[in-house]
């Protein structure tokens, strides 16, 4: 038998009214209940992880970096220049130990040695720029821990950011 158009109208007007705890949360909730979920639990885990992260990397990456870098400068200076003006060179190696351990630290991946590339990487770059300084700071005249160690201190700080990023997307691709 065929329904009529009045028929119709009553049958979904009922459907409509069945439910009597009807509100506009509970149709967007039970039209996908699993996958909203999901979402916001996601997302609060992801925000407090960034908050995490950030403060891992400001407190200790960039501060292991820093001491990487500088250390570097001195090692440098005294190794290829036999700079008398350094006493005790052998003390340097605890702070590019502790500079290490801040970094992988801060990445978040310590017990990782594949994360130790980060680290060789900061180390190259360090050297790399020490030795430039050496070229470049006679001809514009400036200091070698002055300004301009401070000007490629953030170059470095990318390399190892960079690194960092290179190791994870190897990871991301081999899994």
């Amino acid at each position: 038998m065929k329904k009529t158009l009045k028929e119709r109208i009553n049958n979904a007007y009922e459907a409509f009214h069945a439910d009597e705890g009807f509100s506009s949360n509970s149709v967007a909730v039970k039209e996908n209940e699993s996958d909203l979920q999901k979402q916001s639990g996601a997302n609060s885990a992801i925000s407090a992880f960034d908050v995490w992260a950030f403060t891992k990397y400001f407190l200790f990456f960039l501060p292991g970096v820093s001491l990487l870098f500088f250390v570097t400068l001195v090692l440098t200076d005294f190794l290829i220049f036999r700079n008398e003006n350094i006493g005790n060179f052998t003390f340097a190696f605890f702070w590019i130990g502790l500079g290490a351990f801040l970094t992988m630290f801060g990445i978040g991946k310590l017990a990782e040695l594949k994360y130790l590339k980060v680290v060789a990487s900061v180390l190259i770059a360090s050297f790399a720029i020490a030795l430039s300084f050496f070229f470049v700071t006679d001809e514009l005249k400036g200091k070698f821990f002055g300004s301009y160690s401070l000007y490629f201190l953030p170059i470095v700080m990318l390399v190892g950011f960079a690194a960092k990023r290179w190791i994870d997307s190897q990871e991301t691709e081999i899994s």
